[in-house]
């Protein structure tokens, strides 16, 4: 049994066999209050996920015109790896005060390594 494989018979990204292969970047949706504050009437903003978390929030501060300092996902989980993201997923974006003592992102990771990951 293949699974998705190319080829004459399997198209392109294998289509109908297996997980569907992702055409162009991964797409996330970022939302401008952390998800403790997740109410109906606020939306969020889709968007190609950036090369790293600096470019995640600097562009997400343009889209939404507020400073952000870090970013959880949907179980309020702090994400500090963009390679951690992965396509679809759904993020909260933090501002300085939101964050764990007021910190800032590389305070939460100097932190978390100083503690053994804790």
């Amino acid at each position: 049994m293949g699974y998705g494989g190319g080829g004459a018979a399997g198209g392109a990204g294998g289509a109908g066999m297996g997980r569907p292969v992702p055409l162009g970047p991964k797409r996330i949706t970022v939302f401008p209050f952390p998800p403790w504050e997740l109410k109906p009437q606020r939306v969020g903003q889709l968007m190609p996920l950036p090369p790293s978390i600096p470019d995640l929030l600097a562009t997400a501060s343009n889209i939404f015109g507020a400073p952000f300092a870090g970013l959880v996902g949907s179980d309020s989980g702090v994400v500090t790896a963009i390679e951690l993201i992965r396509d679809g997923d759904k993020l909260f974006l933090l501002k300085a005060n939101e964050l764990h003592g007021g910190g800032t992102l590389s305070t939460i990771q100097s932190g978390s390594a100083q503690s053994g990951g804790q």
